[in-house]
């Protein structure tokens, strides 16, 4: 959420990463390797902990169909649009994001399934998803594409984030 908004909106204790399930084993060596310990894996996800920050990896693959799965859970799909190529800066970190549909549908979906109301901190981060998804909507039903002028960023942030090498 704060690299999407581009600020810092809370105290935070963790990190949530989305990963390819292809990158697990060498993302793992690499930060244990950096002084985070392994706290817990799971096949969808690995949690590991370094000087009290917890930081989830959620795996993800493709299902045969092309579809977008949590890695050993084919029955968590995500949305085709869940992954969007744009990337968000924080701090002087550029990340890409989970596309805020895809984080309230998540936020959404998982209170559902556990029938545990949200905290407090759950709910204020649904309103902020919900605001930004209507706007969203808002600006491309103004020019009927999510990458017109009217989107965030506009064409020429889209250019920028394209010229940047992928690492």
């Amino acid at each position: 959420m704060d690299f999407l908004l581009g600020r810092i909106t809370r105290p935070h204790a963790d990190l949530d990463l989305v990963v390819w399930q292809r990158h697990r084993r060498r993302i793992q060596r690499a930060l244990v390797a950096d002084g985070f310990r392994l706290e817990r894996e799971l096949p969808v996800q690995t949690d590991l902990v370094q000087d009290a920050v917890d930081v989830t990896f959620v795996f993800l693959e493709r299902a045969s169909d092309g579809s977008i799965v949590g890695h050993g859970m084919p029955e968590w799909v995500w949305r085709t649009d869940a992954l969007p190529p744009a990337r968000h800066c924080l701090g002087g970190i550029c990340a890409r994001v989970v596309a805020p549909i895809q984080m309230l549908d998540d936020q959404e979906g998982y209170e559902a399934a556990t029938g545990r109301p949200p905290r407090p901190k759950d709910a204020q981060t649904q309103r902020r998803l919900r605001d930004i998804v209507r706007r969203t909507r808002a600006r491309q039903s103004e020019c009927g594409a999510p990458t017109c002028a009217a989107a965030p960023g506009g064409p020429r942030r889209w250019k920028r984030d394209r010229a940047r090498p992928r690492g």
